[in-house]
């Protein structure tokens, strides 16, 4: 479970300090998420929200690791493209109809991906995609064991 925690410690910033902001502890996403759930990514829906344009993303929950809830939810956050109208947010999570995450989530208006691109995990065939093909189990259990240690 080390290489697991090692690993999504790269993948979250540990080994570096992103520009203007400080580095973020795997152990902060797991605790400060509100919700972390597994989920297929159902369809996506680009529209106006005032002067900006959003995306909702419909997810369906396969397995809720923290939280609950198995009903199907939408996410939305910020850019997208409708017509020749194109939104770009540096750091937004980019998702894709079918698709399996790991997302980890929080309340929050603007975008509810807690870390933006870094609380989502794309998953394929049972791996983790961003943490170099880590068994999901694996990421399951070390989340499983720092919640213990809450």
């Amino acid at each position: 479970m080390r290489t697991a925690v090692a690993m999504l410690a790269v993948f979250l910033g540990l080994s570096e300090v992103q520009a203007g902001s400080p580095q973020i502890p795997f152990h902060f996403f797991v605790t400060s998420a509100e919700r972390i759930v597994e989920a297929r990514v159902g369809a996506l829906e680009t529209r106006w929200q005032g002067q900006l344009l959003v995306t909702d993303v419909a997810l369906q929950p396969q397995k809720n690791l923290k939280g609950a809830g198995m009903e199907p939810f939408i996410v939305t956050i910020p850019g997208g493209t409708i017509g020749e109208t194109t939104l770009h947010v540096s750091k937004v999570p980019v998702f894709r109809v079918g698709e399996d995450v790991v997302l980890f989530l929080r309340q929050n208006a603007w975008c509810p991906v807690l870390g933006w691109e870094r609380g989502k995990l794309t998953v394929v065939d049972g791996k983790v995609a961003e943490l170099n093909g880590l068994a999901l189990e694996l990421l399951e259990a070390d989340i499983a064991q720092e919640l213990k240690g809450k």
